[in-house]
């Protein structure tokens, strides 16, 4: 399933991640007088941080309320927040895991542990959009997760 959304007011973890992570194309470097690597960032892409995945709603157990925004809980599953950003099958796409959910095993436990394959079409000074393609590649099948499952559906 495709998920496409641009958001030219939140600036998502993305940009830096992928920059930072796997991002020496789309960086500039060049040494000052101390002989410092000086990095530039060349281009970016935004992911909203309102961007969701099919699922079942997640955040339940959390208190109920607004944090930075953002109501919880959520409707469905979020797709941001990457812990982790590599290659992926072709040029200009990466595989990139989220976060292992809300911070602690007693409320992610509705957190499901996917990847997913990003394509970001990074915003340069020669054109891009800035945008950030999602495609769902991979689900939690069973439960491996160390900690207990709170929902007994899991996707198959």
């Amino acid at each position: 399933m495709m998920i496409k959304r641009l958001s030219a007011f939140v600036t998502a973890a993305l940009a830096v991640t992928v920059t930072v992570t796997v991002g020496i194309p789309f960086l500039g470097a060049h040494a000052d007088d101390n002989r410092r690597a000086q990095l530039t960032l060349l281009g970016r892409a935004v992911l909203p941080v309102e961007t969701y995945a099919p699922g079942p709603p997640s955040g339940t157990l959390l208190p109920p309320g607004t944090v930075n925004g953002i109501t919880f809980p959520l409707p469905s599953q979020p797709v941001e927040g990457f812990s982790a950003v590599v290659a992926g099958r072709h040029p200009g796409e990466y595989l990139a895991m989220p976060d292992n959910g809300f911070g602690a095993k007693v409320n992610s436990r509705d957190f499901l542990i996917r990847a997913y394959y990003i394509r970001p079409d990074f915003k340069t000074a020669k054109g891009g959009s800035g945008e950030v393609d999602v495609d769902m590649n991979l689900k939690e099948q069973t439960s491996s997760y160390a900690g207990r499952s709170t929902r007994s559906h899991r996707e198959k």
